[in-house]
C-alpha cells in the first residue's frame, strides 16, 4: 500500500519492530533559538510531555561545536574540512631572526591552524616537520606556540642531516592548512 498525496507520515518504523513518533525537522529560520537540543521519548510518550534530554545539541547562533557531543554545524564542517592555501613572498616575513623566519597565517580571532594535513613548500620543494609540531630541532619548519604563525628554519644540522633554508627575495612560500576553534 503506497502513501498518497496529502497523507502525512506520523510514525516511523524503528529497530526490532518498534514504532517511534516522527517529528518533521524545523528550519533554522523558523525560530531564533541559540541552541537546538535533541530529545528522546524512550521513557514516556510525547503526549504526556515526558522527554529525555539527549547529550546531543547544535549551536545555532555562532555555528560552533563547543562540546564533544555537539552536532557539527555545517559552517564548522566547512572550516574544518576546507584546506586554506596561502602563497607568500620573501617580503611577507614578519620576523627575520638568526635561526628562523616567521610568517603570520592571518587567522580569524578564536581559530588556529591544525597540524594534521599541513603542507609547506618553498619554491615547490616540500618542507619537513614532525611531532611535537613546535619542536625546532630536525625540521624545516615549525609552528609557534599559539599555532597562528609558522617559522621556516634557517639551515642547521641534526644527526648529520641538514635541514632548513635561507629564504631570499623572489622565493615562493606555499602553505596549505586547516583551522580549528581554540
Amino acid at each position: 500500500m503506497g502513501i498518497g498525496y496529502g497523507s502525512m507520515i506520523t510514525e516511523l518504523q524503528g529497530y526490532k519492530g518498534s514504532t517511534r513518533k516522527y517529528t518533521a525537522p524545523v528550519s533554522e529560520s523558523a525560530f531564533g533559538g541559540d541552541q537546538l537540543q535533541f530529545y528522546s521519548n524512550l521513557s514516556g510518550s510525547l503526549k504526556d510531555g515526558r522527554q529525555d534530554k539527549m547529550p546531543f545539541a547544535m549551536n545555532m547562533r555562532n555555528g560552533r561545536a563547543t562540546d564533544e557531543q555537539h552536532v557539527l554545524h555545517y559552517r564548522d564542517n566547512a572550516r574544518f574540512s576546507v584546506m586554506r592555501k596561502m602563497e607568500l613572498r620573501y617580503s611577507d616575513i614578519e620576523t627575520n631572526a638568526a635561526t628562523y623566519q616567521t610568517f603570520n597565517l592571518v587567522l580569524p580571532v578564536g581559530f588556529r591552524a591544525t597540524v594534521m594535513g599541513t603542507r609547506v613548500k618553498v619554491n615547490g620543494i616540500p618542507q619537513i616537520n614532525k611531532t611535537p609540531w613546535t619542536d625546532t630541532s630536525g625540521v624545516d619548519y615549525y609552528f609557534s606556540n599559539n599555532y597562528r604563525k609558522i617559522n621556516i628554519r634557517k639551515p642547521h644540522t641534526s644527526s648529520g642531516v641538514v635541514y632548513g633554508i635561507t629564504l631570499q627575495d623572489g622565493d615562493e612560500i606555499q602553505f596549505e592548512f586547516q583551522t580549528e576553534v581554540l
